[in-house]
């Protein structure tokens, strides 16, 4: 029964964990959390909201055009 406490007690801690770190993703442009957007798209060591997109390709898209 032991043995049993053992890996109920780990594995509540990892899925605490992966909650913790999933519960973080932000973008790191705006800040907005991953909930608050429709789409949070992962870079190496970066996140972007689809809201950020859609400014960032305005601006490129106003620089080509100038």
């Amino acid at each position: 029964a032991r043995g049993g406490d053992v890996q109920d007690a780990l594995r509540r801690a990892l899925q605490q964990s992966r909650q913790a770190r999933w519960d973080s993703f932000r973008c790191s442009f705006c800040d907005a959390h991953r909930q608050d957007v429709r789409k949070l798209i992962s870079g190496p060591r970066v996140f972007i909201c689809d809201s950020c997109v859609g400014d960032a390709t305005a601006v490129i898209s106003d620089v080509l055009r100038a």
